[in-house]
Parts: structure tokens; sequence; C-alpha cells
């Protein structure tokens, strides 16, 4: 029984699939642009026109006895290979049908309508046709329509862009290549340029040109295409100066110690030179023209020895070479950012800021304590020698330093200048900071003066509190007592030895401590 029901609906499926295609899709007539009609698949030739309307008259004819519905579309082919894109859509309902009963069928017809632009198209192998789909997706076709169309004229030119270097007068060829343009046509050239010199005329297509001036930048150069009298859109080559090369350097040594001669290799025959120096304490030029100069060391420092090299087209670049002249400055440490000393399980961290020249060498001999150091450049001259001490050491740092170059040395001792801290004690002291104080001390590190001021301004203490201050050194000794009024206060601390300080300040029965560094 089960099986007699299966091959009931296979029956009942095949009857429903082959009444749906027997649905006939057909073209009657296709309307182009509102005024051409093609009919029975005939060849649809759009021209020149570049974008057009299309307006098919359609007929679907199917069995009397089968209810259809679905949709009919318009479908544009690219090509004979590719698949139809669908341009066009219109829903055909069951209802809409017309019967014959003479001829024992159904009928549908209407119109649909889309536009089709020349660019979605080949010149030849392109084409449209009708496709209905059943709502289960059964499709039947109409025959299709070839599409042609005659492309447009054309103009390419070439080159778009020149860039020409300073004294540049090769000369360059422009041209103009046509396309498409129809039989027997009359094609002329309106070519415009200025600073360019060259055999022009209507009739070349391709000209060749040559800048009239080394120096002065001739101006694009464009050409405007006619067919038949009528002017086509022009065509430009836009003409750029090309930047300087940097070609140049300077060699030579970096230390002077009475005389040396510097030279600017890599120079093209239309460049020339200007010397000039950055610190003209340190030493003179015997000349500030051509590829080389003397400089004579008058004094000793840093200084940078610049050749500008120029064009005759007013384009211009700077070489610069950092020189040292005579023997080593004296030496000078700068304490780092407090913040930035460190401590792990053996070592204090403590950094310095040193200058040390170009051609300068650097070396220590440690009085007390003994220590170890690295050193960082932070670019022009500056380098953090970061010093490691032993982590329970607190006193002074005194070390010797020496500064050598070829024409000399210079030395340095701290001389006691530079007390540190053990880690305990700098913990001790941010402990102390990071209590809710009122006032803040700034700047901080100092060199000279320092100020004191509420730390919420809209928080003022009472009117008959006791304020004072008093800064201590390291071992407890009073450095100086300062007098806070209107709950602010400056004091210097210029002659103080560079350090850690403790600064107390009274207010009533309360104090405040804060840990200052000078400089």
């Amino acid at each position: 029984m089960k099986k007699s029901i299966k091959i009931l609906f296979v029956i009942i499926a095949l009857t429903s699939y082959c009444s749906y295609s027997q649905v006939v899709t057909a073209i009657s007539q296709v309307f182009v642009n509102s005024q051409t009609t093609v009919s029975n698949c005939s060849l649809i030739d759009f021209a020149t026109t570049s974008n057009n309307s299309i307006t098919v008259y359609y007929k679907l004819t199917k069995p009397l006895s089968q209810a259809v519905s679905g949709n009919i579309t318009l479908q544009l082919k690219y090509s004979s290979s590719s698949n139809g894109t669908q341009k066009a859509s219109i829903p055909v309902q069951a209802i809409s049908w017309v019967d014959n009963t003479q001829t024992n069928t159904s009928t549908f017809e209407s119109t649909i309508s889309c536009n089709i632009s020349e660019s979605e198209i080949q010149v030849t192998g392109s084409s449209i046709y009708a496709e209905f789909a059943t709502s289960s997706n059964i499709k039947t076709s109409s025959c299709e329509y070839s599409l042609k169309k005659t492309p447009l004229p054309s103009f390419s030119f070439s080159p778009t862009s020149l860039n020409l270097s300073c004294g540049d007068i090769s000369a360059r060829t422009f041209t103009v290549t046509p396309a498409n343009i129809p039989n027997g046509a009359n094609v002329t050239y309106q070519w415009n340029y200025s600073g360019w010199s060259g055999t022009v005329n209507s009739s070349m297509n391709s000209v060749t040109l040559t800048p009239t001036s080394g120096t002065s930048l001739p101006l694009n150069v464009s050409v405007t295409p006619y067919i038949n009298g009528a002017a086509y859109p022009s065509k430009t080559c836009t003409i750029s100066r090309s930047s300087i090369a940097s070609n140049g350097s300077i060699s030579g040594n970096t230390t002077v110690c009475t005389t040396r001669t510097y030279t600017l290799t890599g120079l093209l025959s239309s460049e020339f030179v200007n010397w000039s120096l950055s610190n003209a304490t340190a030493g003179t030029l015997s000349t500030t023209t051509g590829n080389s100069t003397i400089f004579t060391a008058t004094g000793s420092g840093s200084v940078d020895i610049m050749a500008t090299v120029s064009n005759t087209c007013g384009e211009s670049y700077t070489k610069t070479l950092s020189l040292f002249a005579g023997s080593p400055p004296s030496f000078s440490l700068k304490n780092d950012l407090y913040e930035n000393q460190s401590c792990d399980i053996k070592y204090h961290y403590v950094p310095f800021i040193i200058k040390k020249p170009v051609g300068v060498s650097l070396s220590f001999e440690f009085l007390y304590p003994n220590a170890s150091y690295t050193a960082t450049s932070l670019g022009n001259n500056d380098y953090r020698y970061t010093f490691a001490f032993n982590k329970s050491y607190s006193g002074y740092f005194n070390v010797n330093a020496t500064f050598t170059n070829s024409c000399g040395s210079s030395y340095f001792e701290t001389e006691g200048e530079y007390y540190i801290q053990s880690c305990d004690q700098i913990q001790a002291n941010n402990n102390l900071n990071n209590t809710e104080n009122s006032f803040v001390i700034f700047p901080n590190p100092a060199s000279d003066i320092l100020t004191i001021e509420l730390k919420d301004s809209e928080n003022q203490l009472e009117k008959d509190a006791t304020i004072s201050g008093e800064l201590f050194d390291m071992f407890g000794q009073s450095k100086s007592k300062i007098e806070i009024s209107d709950n602010k206060a400056t004091f210097s601390v210029k002659g103080l030895k560079k350090g850690i300080y403790i600064l107390k300040i009274y207010v009533n029965d309360q104090v405040e401590n804060h840990q200052i560094a000078v400089e």
C-alpha cells in the first residue's frame, strides 16, 4: 500500500513539472529608446547612445488546466559564455492568466522595461532575453536578442606627468593615441605649451619638445583633439620640479686641535656650496665657498660645521658635521630625576646626566664608595651614567673623572658634592611624602628658590594657626629657618651642597615632612 502511495506522489510531481515546463515564454517585439522597434529576435543596435531604455512586449502561454504563478524577468548577458544578470522583474499571479477554451490554453501578455548602459555590453556578443520562473523555480526562456554598440571615439595621452631635475633640458616626446575614430573622419590636434621648443602642427599626434631653460620650469603640456572640427576633452601632462638630491657628505676629522680641512663630496656640476659654523667662538673658517674649507680652532667646545648646497634653480639642502675644538671642557655631573633612582636586592642605582662631546672619551676613578656604571646616550651629546652603589651605603660620593681627546685631557673631582642615601632612607623619605600634607613645595629638585604653598587654596588653615618651617640635612643639622606668612613662603637653597634635605613645616602641634632635592 505504501509503495502505491509513493508511486502516486511521483506521478503527481511529474505531471506538475511537465505542466509547468509547458509554459512558453516569447518576445513579440522590443521598443528601443522610444523610437525603434525590433522584432523576431533580431539585432538591437545601440549605436553610440550611452544609456538605452528597453521596453519588451512578451507573451506567456500554458495549458488551460494548470494554475501557474511566478516572475517574468529581463536577463542581460555580457557574452555568450556568461550567465544572465537580472535587469527587471514583474510578478505574474495565477489569476492573471486569460483562458482560451478553443485552443485549450491560457495566456498572459504585458510589457517589462529596463535601462542598459553602453558600458554594460560589448561591441558585439552581448544579448538580452525574457525568462519566466514559476514559484517552484521552474524556468523557461525566450529567444535572445543580440546587442551591439558603436564605441565612442576616445583619446589617451602619454606621459601624463613629468618630473624634471634642475638643469635637465633633454627632449621629451608627448603622444596622443586615438581610438574608435569613424572611417573618413578628419582628426586634428591643438597643442598648448610654454617654456618648450619644438616642431608642432595640428596634424601631429606626437610631438618632441625640449625645455628652453634648465633653471626655469616649463609649463604643463596639453592637447585638445578635434574630430571634424568638434572638440574632445583636452589631455594634459603635468610638469613638476624634482627635489634636489642630498647626495653630498662632509669628510674630515671630528676633533680639531689646531686646523683641519673639510671637504664636501658627492656634488653635481650644477651645485655650489656655502660653509658656516654654529659656534663662532670655537673657531673660524678660511673660506666660506667652494667644495673645501679649513677650520682653525680659536677656542674649545662643541661646534657644527655646516655645508649648505644650492643649485641654480633655487633649491638647497644642508649637511652638518659635529666637531669638538681643543681639549675637552671641565667635567660636570648633573643629577637625573630623583624618581629615576631604584634599588634591587643588592644595589642602589643613581643616575647622572653627563654632557660628553663628540670625539671625547670619559673614565672614572672612584675614591669612595666604589661603584660600577652603565652609560646610555640621550642624544645631543648627553649621556645618562647610572652608578650602582651598595644599597646600604649612605654618605657622599667622590670620584675623579677624566675627559680625553686627541688634543688633551681635563680632570674633575666631585669633592663630596653628591650625597647618596641608602635604600632604607629613600623608602622612609618616600613614606614621609606620602602622608596627607597641607602644603606643597616646588620646584623639586631645585637649585635656587623654593616655594611653599597650600596644596588646596580653598581649604584654608585656622586664622590663628602658628606656622613655621625649618630645613635639615640628612644628618639632622638645621640649615635654615623659614618664615611662613599667609600660608606661603619662598626661600633659597643656593649655596647648599647637592643632596637630599628634609623640610619640616610646623602647624600648631602638627609636623609635616617634605623631602627636598638640591642640585
